[in-house]
């Protein structure tokens, strides 16, 4: 869970994610504070979970 509440949009991209969801994950994490599990991060904003699996 580090990298999802530490990494820039730009280090989420590199990591494999698609640039709209690396923007929307870490806006979501600016508006409300860090993410506490993979959950989390699917509650918050509704991606897929299969999203994640470059940084899970």
């Amino acid at each position: 869970m580090e990298t999802i509440n530490t990494y820039s949009t730009d280090e989420l991209i590199t990591c494999g994610l698609d640039s709209a969801i690396a923007q929307q994950i870490v806006a979501e994490r600016q508006q409300r504070g860090e993410y506490k599990s993979l959950i989390d991060v699917k509650q918050r904003t509704g991606l897929p979970f299969n999203t994640y699996r470059h940084i899970a």
